[in-house]
This record gives structure tokens, sequence and C-alpha cells, in this order.
């Protein structure tokens, strides 16, 4: 199955209703359901840390080219973002020790 992504603009009228050119982006919704039956559009976001607090944000791009160029380089050559992975990078062993224990009271010892 092929995933489906649509890309969304966004403008910010102020209270003339005028649109500021700089309040213009773009964002990504993919395709997705729920329960695996019921089909919505969910935004692909990214984490944002401030004040002590991580919080989702929605991934926004300033121009149609630019979201449609992420589509076409990150979800779909399966590439991870806004994620964590760990990869083992060393492993030491460390010698076994011997260690004997006598008691006092009947001179036996256990290894």
């Amino acid at each position: 199955m092929n995933n489906k992504y649509k890309i969304v603009r966004r403008e910010y009228f102020n209270e003339f209703g005028e649109i500021n050119e700089d309040s213009i982006y773009y964002i990504i919704k993919k395709a997705t359901r729920f329960l695996g039956l019921i089909p919505y559009w969910s935004t692909i976001t990214h984490t944002e840390l401030g004040w002590g607090d991580c919080y989702q944000v929605p991934t926004q791009f300033k121009t149609l080219e630019d979201a449609q160029k992420f589509i076409e380089e990150t979800p779909c050559k399966n590439v991870r973002v806004d994620g964590w992975r760990s990869t083992d990078v060393r492993t030491i062993e460390c010698p076994c020790i011997k260690l004997e224990i006598t008691f006092e009271n009947d001179g036996n010892s256990i290894m």
C-alpha cells in the first residue's frame, strides 16, 4: 500500500482581512487509519524543546517546493525523522573474578 501525503497552505489574515506574506507557510498531512478502520489526515509534526518542556508542532515549510522535496526525500525513502536511534558501538567484557569465601567456624571454603 502506498502512503498518501497532501500539502496544505496556511495563511494568517490580520484584523483588516489582509494576508501578510510572511505568515504564509505549508504543512504536510499523511493519510492514516485509526484502529486500521477509520481514515483521517494526520499532520506531520516534530518535537521542539522550550522552557523545560517538549511539545509537538507542525513541520512548516516556506515554499511548496520545499514541502514537496521533503516528502520525496524523507518519508518516500523511509528516512527516519524526529526520533531516536540507539546503536551499540562497543561491548566490553570484564574478566571473571574468582571469589573464595572461608568460614571461620568449620574451615570449609566455597568457590
